[in-house]
């Protein structure tokens, strides 16, 4: 793992919530910082493995931005995160950063899953209207008829 993204993730790793309202958003800043780190071509991997460690053991509150920074520097080279992506689905606070990423990695093969998850009762009503939502912005489907 590169130094700098080692030293960002071990800051957003110790930020709990008895920390400061400045280093909480400070933290929430780093989560960003290695968002846009993963687009480098250099420190990319460093940046998927560090944002899959947040989704997984920060804070509650890092953990779908942590998510759903990986699902954007995600591409369908990235079959490696699958398990995680996969696993992310089940949990409440990265579902949605899940069905993204699963969408980015698999393309429209993601569909019978993410249908699987739409479909499921046992599912909260957000992740399951948020994986509606975002099955149907990838397919070009009209979600909410530009409703406000």
């Amino acid at each position: 793992m590169s130094p700098e993204i080692e030293k960002h993730l071990k800051k957003i790793l110790q930020c709990t919530q008895k920390s400061s309202e400045r280093v909480y958003f400070a933290t929430h800043d780093l989560v960003g910082q290695i968002g846009k780190l993963g687009k480098r071509k250099k420190q990319r991997q460093s940046a998927i493995e560090a944002l899959q460690k947040i989704a997984l053991e920060a804070y509650k509150p890092f953990r779908a931005s942590a998510a759903n920074k990986l699902a954007d520097i995600l591409s369908p080279e990235d079959t490696d995160c699958l398990p995680f992506l996969r696993e992310g689905l089940k949990s409440k606070d990265i579902d949605y950063g899940s069905v993204c990423g699963l969408l980015k990695v698999l393309g429209d093969d993601a569909y019978r899953e993410i249908v699987a998850l739409i479909l499921d009762p046992k599912c909260s009503l957000d992740s399951r209207s948020s994986a509606l939502s975002a099955i149907c912005e990838h397919s070009g489907q009209p979600f909410d008829e530009d409703l406000p």
